[in-house]
């Protein structure tokens, strides 16, 4: 049976009848991943860490730090090295695939303490093994740019501190 304004009968009480699809869920208190999963990522990852108050304001100030916000608008895959760090300050070895963009290597070390984490470096050399001539091209094509050369990606560190700050500020 269809929903319109004039067919009232199976329409829940809370929610107008005329309301999107998605709004019913959200009443019912079924909580849907939105469509960006790296976002998703996100919020599912400082919700199970909690930073304290005093942390607040620095991820407030690396939410608003233009290149993350400009990162976020246009898509950057720098967003997928940010997931991959949220997934990192929980459960450590994700971090790893911060190396899909190898000049944020240095956020990749994150857990490299831990076993796990040498396992999931060892499959990515692994799975990255078959294209390694490629490597050899994307070291060329860095160093022929005019954009800052390894250190291109330098101003998308706010958008990676994001998951260390608040893991820093960890009430747990």
């Amino acid at each position: 049976m269809t929903r319109s304004p004039t067919n009232l009968s199976h329409t829940p009480s809370r929610v107008s009848s005329i309301a999107p699809e998605h709004l019913d869920a959200e009443v019912a208190g079924v909580h849907r991943a939105r469509s960006d999963p790296a976002a998703s990522l996100a919020r599912r990852s400082s919700w199970r860490l909690r930073p304290r108050p005093a942390a607040w304001p620095i991820l407030a100030f690396c939410i608003v730090w233009p290149t993350t916000l400009l990162k976020l608008w246009t898509g950057n895959p720098g967003i997928w090295s940010v997931a991959a760090l949220w997934l990192g300050v929980v459960h450590y070895w994700p971090s790893v695939f911060v190396l899909l963009k190898p000049s944020l290597f240095p956020f990749a070390l994150f857990g490299a303490d831990r076993r796990h984490w040498w396992l999931a470096l060892a499959a990515f050399v692994a799975l990255g093994l078959p294209f390694g001539a490629m490597w050899a091209d994307w070291l060329t094509s860095v160093g022929n740019s005019t954009g800052g050369g390894l250190l291109y990606s330098i101003l998308e560190v706010p958008m990676l501190l994001l998951p260390l700050v608040a893991w820093a500020g960890c009430t747990r």
